[in-house]
């Protein structure tokens, strides 16, 4: 249930898999957008980087407990696991500033500006966290992966119609991230296990991560992205319509 519910780390169970971490944050992410909803509706920026200050108050606040907190007490558990989601939770916020770019809500030069103390705000609490070996490598990559990002996203104007290939490929590439670890491990574990050799195993592999993908994208993803998109849109016409006033 604490796998299902995407609070496993808070509670400092194993993970099942490799991959699940990464929708943890996202989960908390929500949440956290869901109480910001007025901000984010409003293009304020401000309350982003006090959240984000905030957060990076969490990891310095969970890493600095004393010491009698530290063996295994339950509020260190939750605010230690927390900290992976906060510095992350700091790095998607550089999206969601150009994201107000993007409605025409900040200047470019505040993006950028935001965008920098976003990535600070990360770097200040990956070399003390949960992953703090990975911090030149991981840092590197996030740099990395920010500067592509905004260089795409200023160029955007500029990209020629891509291949459909690669269209059908990115349709695809979420459920395929989601579905290919375990079950294909498992599925490739179990088919060398039969005596199968190297070749048919790795075909074996691709073909059923791709085949699940495509599944899980026409079957599962799209009707219930299209689900999600009538129920905004009937939220919305529902708080928009005005309400009466009794005396």
């Amino acid at each position: 249930m604490l796998q299902l519910l995407f609070v496993r780390d808070l509670a400092w169970v194993p993970s099942i898999d490799g991959v699940v971490w990464t929708l943890e944050i996202e989960a908390k992410f929500y949440v956290l957008m869901l109480l910001l909803a007025g901000p984010l509706r409003a293009g304020r920026i401000w309350p982003l980087i006090l959240t984000a200050f905030a957060l990076l108050c969490l990891t310095v606040g969970a890493v600095s407990l004393p010491g009698w907190l530290k063996s295994g007490e339950p509020i260190y558990q939750f605010l230690y696991g927390m900290t992976l989601s906060a510095q992350m939770m700091c790095f998607m916020f550089i999206g969601t500033a150009f994201n107000f770019y993007y409605r025409g809500l900040i200047s470019l030069r505040l993006t950028i500006m935001s965008a920098i103390l976003f990535f600070l705000a990360l770097a200040a609490q990956w070399p003390i966290g949960t992953i703090q070996l990975l911090y030149v490598s991981g840092l590197t990559s996030y740099a990395i992966a920010a500067i592509v990002f905004a260089l795409a996203f200023i160029w955007r104007g500029k990209a020629q119609q891509p291949w459909p290939g690669l269209n059908w490929l990115a349709n695809i590439s979420y459920p395929l991230y989601v579905i290919h670890a375990v079950a294909g491990w498992a599925l490739m574990r179990m088919a060398l296990d039969a005596g199968w050799g190297l070749g048919p195993v790795l075909t074996l592999g691709f073909s059923f991560g791709f085949l699940a993908a495509v599944a899980l994208h026409y079957w599962v993803e799209r009707p219930t992205q299209a689900l999600g998109k009538r129920l905004a849109a009937r939220l919305g016409a529902s708080s928009a319509r005005p309400t009466a006033v009794r005396m």
